[in-house]
């Protein structure tokens, strides 16, 4: 599969995997949000617009 790579073990078992983001960053965002929504479970659902822009600047800044 172009632009992916799998890292292996000693008895050939995939452990990890590299995806070369500008072929797969829809897909590595998709994995992002998943684990995003996995680790704020419990947490309350609503957030305050200020935190809510807070967010969208720090994600827009990292992706530059």
């Amino acid at each position: 599969m172009k632009g992916v790579q799998f890292i292996i073990d000693k008895h050939g078992n995939p452990t990890s995997v590299i995806l070369d983001l500008a072929i797969w960053s829809d897909v590595w965002e998709d994995i992002h949000d998943g684990v995003v929504l996995e680790s704020r479970k419990g947490e309350a659902a609503t957030i305050t617009l200020e935190d809510l822009q807070m967010e969208m600047k720090q994600e827009v800044f990292a992706n530059d």
